[in-house]
């Protein structure tokens, strides 16, 4: 089995603790599978964290408190190694629950809210040794009615994933598509530049 499918297989052991969110179970995987001392890096107010104790009691526990019936949500999931050899896992996709308790002085609505994500785990030997997270705050705050900016220009909503829903794929990696798809990325980019 190749490294991007085990390394898969270690994040899906943490996107099902998170799918229907158990406190013990949350806890207890998230020590299964970071390292003790894993390099957190999330977004404000969060920032640099280390181990998943901290990720655990900074992080995921007061979402939790806020969002009683947190659900985690991944429509992409992604794995491949840098060209440094470092080997990553990057999950797209959404928290959500009913927003009943204050989160970071958000305040709540009584109804379903959306935390749209980023989250990339770089993994050693199928251990996450880091893990660096972009969680879309400000569209809670907006959610809440707690936006503090001018409004935006465009329309503002909870934007869908792939409309084929195959952002997550558990089969074998394709080298040949794999390719493809990366060429693709960087004429993109380039045509950018």
């Amino acid at each position: 089995m190749d490294n991007r499918v085990k390394n898969k297989a270690v994040i899906d052991r943490l996107r099902s603790a998170l799918y229907d969110f158990d406190k013990s179970q949350v806890r207890k995987t998230l020590q299964a599978v970071f390292s003790p001392d894993a390099a957190i890096q999330l977004s404000f107010p969060f920032g640099d964290l280390s181990g998943p104790e901290a990720l655990y009691s900074r992080v995921f526990e007061g979402l939790h408190t806020a969002l009683p019936d947190l659900e985690r949500r991944d429509f992409i999931r992604l794995a491949g190694t840098t060209k440094e050899g470092y080997e990553w896992v990057g999950c797209a996709g959404y928290y959500t629950g009913i927003f009943v308790n204050p989160w970071l002085d958000i305040p709540p609505t009584g109804h379903q809210i959306s935390l749209r994500f980023h989250e990339f785990y770089r993994l050693q030997d199928g251990i996450v040794v880091e893990m660096q997270a972009v969680w879309d705050i400000p569209d809670v705050m907006r959610q809440a009615g707690a936006w503090p900016l001018a409004p935006g220009l465009g329309r503002e909503w909870h934007v869908p994933g792939p409309a084929t829903n195959d952002g997550v794929i558990d089969s074998e990696f394709s080298a040949e598509q794999g390719a493809k798809s990366c060429d693709q990325i960087l004429a993109m980019l380039t045509a950018m530049s």
